[in-house]
């Protein structure tokens, strides 16, 4: 496939020529997950995400444990209780045990552990409600949203080789399969939810502060701290350059603008990188929404926009 030209000044891409550069796009790993329902999933640091809820005075989090072979259910109440309890949505249960905390509040979890995991999301994601049982205390928390976290949480496990039991990833066998009434006996605080060691290596962590230090291209979209401000000004750029409105962009869910780049090893040696949104919606001169592909050429070395494409479908 030939390579397509960095200086595109002056230049219209016609859908014939725009094909096989679509085909050599890779969509950016990284997602930001938004509110649905009663729940959330929240980026609690670059690699790690946690489903969380607050409600009747619980706040309820769900996130991957360090050996990435279970879930850790973690029950924080606004009062103090006893030192029992039980969680239930639907036919899945489990203990909710005391845990060790840092704080005077009180802390409750349990384990979901592989051969737990498929029944606690179809229980989680199919019922309505949920019952938080402490001591004599009983709560019973909306389940709304859920599905979507569940989602949310399965693409990301994916696209960051967390290699989590089904149905978050492929992994399955007996040997995930460990006692569920084992609970972590410390707490991890939002804040140091431990990271994803199979991905966390010198190379990515410099590429997170020189773009230079990244491996090619994927890894400078995916670890770059910077990469947000050159989709911002491609936004901002693309936006200046409609002639009719105000141009609709895909939404969090889908991604954000610019959620596709352009596949190479280039970028970090020359600092220009494409950035890509096939599913933009410009105005045309009779008021309609027409779908139409944006390219940026940015260069990271001056933080400008180096030129801008505007195609319609």
């Amino acid at each position: 496939m030939n390579k397509i030209s960095r200086n595109l000044a002056g230049f219209v891409f016609s859908a014939t020529l725009l094909m096989p550069f679509v085909e050599s796009l890779a969509a950016s790993s990284e997602r930001v997950i938004e509110h649905a329902g009663d729940w959330s999933d929240v980026l609690v640091n670059e690699k790690a995400l946690c489903i969380t809820s607050e409600q009747n005075d619980l706040k309820i989090q769900i996130y991957p444990s360090p050996d990435r072979k279970s879930l850790y259910l973690k029950i924080f109440p606004k009062q103090s209780f006893g030192l029992d309890g039980i969680f239930q949505a639907g036919d899945f249960s489990i203990p909710l045990n005391y845990l060790q905390s840092p704080t005077p509040a009180p802390v409750f979890g349990a384990i979901i552990t592989a051969d737990k995991m498929m029944a606690f999301v179809h229980g989680f994601t199919s019922s309505r409600t949920a019952l938080v049982k402490i001591s004599d205390s009983e709560n019973t928390i909306s389940l709304a949203g859920t599905s979507p976290a569940i989602d949310g949480l399965i693409f990301y496990a994916h696209e960051h080789i967390l290699n989590l039991p089904k149905p978050f990833g492929d992994e399955g066998s007996e040997e995930n399969n460990t006692d569920s009434s084992t609970v972590p006996t410390e707490i991890f605080p939002d804040s140091e939810i431990p990271k994803d060691e199979t991905r966390s290596n010198a190379t990515s962590a410099k590429c997170a502060d020189d773009f230079h230090s990244c491996k090619d291209n994927q890894d400078l979209v995916n670890n770059y701290n910077n990469i947000y401000k050159a989709k911002a000004d491609c936004k901002i750029k693309a936006e200046d350059s409609a002639q009719y409105g105000t141009p609709q962009w895909p939404g969090f869910w889908s991604g954000g603008p610019f959620g596709s780049f352009q596949m190479g090893q280039d970028a970090p040696k020359t600092g220009l990188i494409t950035l890509v949104e096939s599913n933009a919606q410009f105005q045309n001169g009779y008021g309609a929404m027409v779908h139409s592909t944006v390219i940026c050429t940015y260069d990271l070395n001056k933080s400008i926009v180096r030129n801008i494409e505007i195609t319609a479908h």
